[in-house]
């Protein structure tokens, strides 16, 4: 198993008391095991440093911390402590020795220089992990030492001996979720008396821990909604007069939505229904444009999510039965009174969506379907400035169009005729690929309903690259007739081949993704109607190489062509291991985030940084981020500060003013479009709802110099790259930050 290393960030003193009692609480619970004698040498992961080493690299960053920030002089002192540890009691007295230099130390004094930043590996099983990992990128620090006190005690509680072997397996039991504690007074206030976008971001910390605290936070969100249901408000209280959005009708909606988000379908269904019912119910009106038409839009796409969640984890055949009757009747009903009325019918999206879920998980079931339209005007331009690239053996884009955003409205909703509009646009623009994945909401049906509408020619030279994600054990053995069917599936929505299967795995340790990788190839050598290419997805650099060694073993051939991981110039880990296994096997790199979610662009410079992940950008005029600006605001945050991002990012404004008619994002871009291996780049598109491919456009046509290329490395990579040693310490190799996150 490979574990990769994690930085803790916040004021520096508690922080360090932390990082010591976690070790501690390590220390009792290995020295407690069967082979504790070994333990103090022993490497329990591939990726790890033996526990002695890590004891003394952590007290020598407490020692350094109290040194710098006091002036103390303490080379004598701590001279005689400088040999490698190599017993418990070594350890111990180590541990013990810092700790009393700690509490020596002026906690006021400490604080009020620098933060320091502690990285340690993540040998340690579960609940260590996440009572550390729970300080990145959060200044609450009250409520989360609370939390990582608690956790500890636990740890020192907890009687039953683990071996070596599982410290990376404990898991909360049921009784231990149930069992309620004390709150204290001053945790009780911060979470009274702090704004709610705040609160928001702590929530968000805790769950990015991992798979344990987020089993206890959905069952506490869970057990909260039952004991208060939507329920069933008046139609007219919800929708009282034309274009008019009321907050009971926002407010309804927005418990629907986290009622469905919990997996709580046999509550959310009915509401939803009630919703759908009340708009002929009250006779609503709305005209194009206008909020009750926004959010009639925002419902489709959470529908077409809903449906989603039920694709991965079904009710009962019986209860989904019933379910999708009552809804799609619902559904007909109000298509029936909008056509009668005059207005557009503003859920054609989920409509296609909830028989696609009958499809999948109700074979068999009749469901009347929208009218096809006819067939679509569009011509890719004769001639363009987009770079070209072999991958497998189609020439494809170097830029694809991203489909992540498909998977929630929560950046945004559009209507099915917005997004035939932008895609259309795309197509005659040059930008003809498309990625996506089985989980990003209805991508695979919008893009293979707008494919079949294109002319034969056309239709040809569009790319379209979806993804076989696997997130949970599978609980059956790999047969050639289990994976031809996991690639039908994916077909049938794209309505035709998938020119490129992308192939996600959940945990290394269970092997069985050797297996389908090899007869996914093989797939492709006899069904290449269905399929032309492999590829993976957020592999990491030794287990892509294991891959490939597995498949020239099996079949003759390496037999994939791409991985799809995370490269910027904030997150630069391929350059670490994985343009080189890339290079050795003849992939290429697919990347995603290379804008780090809008963040790489002209916008951001000069502004100050969002306060939190859930308030407003950079004034409140501006809306809160998205999903994926917090999810790279993370990154951000273990690439360096805010301070270390606006230099980043004067640097690539001066470039690009340099170079003319380009932007940061542009420049951005084209620094991974530079690196080795790289054959495309994916940016990510919110159909419909923001319009971006004129200036992709100009990313194209021009390449960075060497001069422009060891200025935006100084300033990305560090002057010896320690900006890379830092996000690859922090996360890991490509693709950690999703290992094992789905339980």
């Amino acid at each position: 198993m490979s574990n990769p290393p994690i930085s803790l960030y916040g004021s520096s003193y508690p922080v360090a008391k932390a990082a010591l009692e976690a070790l501690t609480a390590l220390l009792r619970k290995a020295q407690a095991t069967s082979d504790a004698d070994t333990l103090p040498a022993a490497r329990l992961y591939d990726n790890m440093s033996p526990l002695t080493t890590q004891v003394q690299y952590v007290c020598n960053i407490v020692r350094s911390l109290v040194s710098r920030t006091t002036g103390q002089d303490l080379s004598a002192a701590w001279s005689s402590d400088d040999s490698a540890l190599s017993t418990f009691e070594d350890m111990r007295v180590r541990i013990a020795a810092t700790e009393e230099l700690v509490d020596t130390a002026d906690e006021n004094v400490v604080n009020a220089k620098a933060n320091e930043t502690f990285t340690m590996e993540t040998n340690t099983y579960g609940t260590v992990r996440g009572c550390v990992h729970t300080f990145v990128s959060t200044h609450v620090l009250p409520y989360l030492f609370f939390y990582l006190g608690m956790t500890v005690r636990w740890l020192r509680s907890e009687p039953r001996i683990v071996p070596p072997t599982t410290l990376s397996k404990i898991r909360l039991t049921s009784e231990q979720t149930a069992k309620m504690g004390h709150i204290n007074m001053m945790d009780d206030a911060i979470i009274g008396n702090l704004p709610p976008q705040h609160l928001r971001s702590v929530v968000r910390s805790l769950l990015s821990t991992g798979p344990e605290i987020q089993a206890i936070f959905r069952e506490s969100v869970r057990q909260r909604l039952r004991d208060f249901p939507p329920g069933s408000p008046e139609p007219r209280e919800l929708l009282p007069s034309a274009d008019v959005v009321v907050p009971a009708c926002a407010d309804y909606l927005a418990l629907i939505r986290c009622t469905f988000s919990a997996k709580l379908f046999a509550q959310a269904m009915p509401s939803m229904c009630h919703f759908i019912g009340a708009i002929p119910d009250a006779r609503a009106r709305w005209a194009p444009g206008s909020p009750l038409d926004e959010t009639l839009q925002r419902v489709d796409g959470d529908i077409v999510q809903a449906m989603q969640a039920i694709k991965e984890a079904p009710p009962s055949a019986a209860d989904l039965d019933a379910a999708l009757d009552s809804l799609f009747a619902v559904l007909s009903r109000c298509q029936q009174y909008c056509e009668a009325a005059g207005l557009g019918y503003p859920f054609r999206r989920c409509t296609r969506q909830v028989r696609d879920t009958a499809a999948l998980l109700l074979p068999g079931k009749p469901l009347a379907g929208l009218s096809a339209p006819g067939t679509l005007d569009v011509r890719p331009p004769t001639t363009s400035r987009v770079e070209i690239v072999k991958v497998g053996g189609r020439e494809v884009p170097r830029l694809f169009n991203g489909l992540w955003q498909m998977a929630s409205p929560e950046w945004g909703a559009s209507s099915a005729e917005q997004q035939e509009r932008a895609l259309v646009a795309l197509v005659g623009s040059g930008l003809t690929a498309f990625d996506m994945s089985d989980h990003y909401g209805d991508a695979e049906l919008v893009c293979g309903d707008f494919r079949a509408r294109l002319p034969d020619g056309v239709a040809d030279a569009t790319y379209m690259a979806t993804k076989w994600c696997v997130f949970r054990d599978i609980g059956r053995p790999v047969t050639t007739e289990w994976v031809l069917g996991q690639v039908r599936e994916r077909c049938r929505r794209l309505g035709g081949r998938a020119d490129l299967l992308q192939f996600h795995w959940y945990d290394y340790e269970k092997k069985e993704y050797l297996d389908i990788l090899v007869e996914l190839v093989n797939t492709t050598r006899s069904h290449p109607e269905l399929v032309t290419s492999i590829g993976l997805c957020n592999f990491d650099s030794e287990h892509t190489a294991e891959a490939c060694e597995y498949l020239l073993a099996k079949t003759g051939a390496v037999g994939l062509v791409s991985n799809q991981v995370q490269f910027s110039v904030l997150d630069s880990r391929p350059l670490r291991r994985m343009v080189r296994v890339c290079a050795t096997y003849g992939l290429r790199l697919l990347t995603y985030g290379s804008l780090c979610g809008g963040f790489l662009a002209d916008a951001w410079l000069g502004h100050l940084a969002p306060p939190d992940g859930y308030g407003h950008g950079y004034g409140a005029q501006t809306p809160p981020l998205t999903p994926s600006q917090r999810k790279y605001l993370d990154t951000l945050r273990a690439w360096g500060t805010w301070a270390d991002f606006q230099a980043l990012l004067a640097v690539l404004d001066a470039v690009a003013r340099r170079r003319g008619g380009v932007g940061v994002a542009n420049v951005a871009t084209r620094w991974v479009l530079q690196q080795p291996t790289v054959g495309a780049v994916l940016v990510g598109t919110r159909l419909g709802v923001s319009a971006r491919g004129a200036d992709n456009l100009a990313t194209f046509g021009w390449e960075l110099t060497g001069q422009d290329m060891a200025l935006i490395n100084a300033a990305a990579l560090g002057e010896n790259g320690e900006k890379t040693d830092a996000i690859f310490a922090s996360l890991g190799d490509c693709g950690h930050e999703y290992r094992n996150m789905h339980k």
